[in-house]
Formats: C-alpha cells, structure tokens, sequence
C-alpha cells in the first residue's frame, strides 16, 4: 500500500530528525484519513485530492497554515 509505504517513512524520518517539530505532509495520496490509518496515519496531513493542482488548489494554503500555527 503505497499510502502507508509513504506514512511510515516520513514517520521514520521524523524520529531520526528529532530537531523537526513543526511540519506539514502535502500529498495526493491519502495518509491521514479513514478507519485503516489511524495504525499508521500522519496527524499533520494535508490531502491534496487534484494531482494536477496540488497545493494552488483553493484552501490548501489555509489549512498549511494552521498545522503550523497551532
């Protein structure tokens, strides 16, 4: 599963980079929704669901913003 693939590795990056403490993943793949990943899912997740848009899509940039001031 790729979703979780990715999940587990930023994971695996941020204990490694214990210095990081204020971070956001911007995907098009879905890791932090849904019943399955709450075992492996980001909690600082933004789910960009138009590839083609990524983060110009409308409200992206808001919510960035909130991971990162709260």
């Amino acid at each position: 599963d790729l979703e979780q693939s990715r999940s587990l590795e930023i994971l695996q990056y941020l204990r490694d980079n214990p210095e990081v403490t204020e971070w956001v993943a911007i995907d098009d793949l879905d890791m932090g929704s849904g019943e399955e990943w709450k075992k492996w899912g980001l909690t600082n997740f933004v789910l960009t669901p138009k590839s083609t848009e990524g983060i110009k899509q409308s409200g992206i940039k808001e919510k960035v913003i909130k991971f990162l001031n709260d």
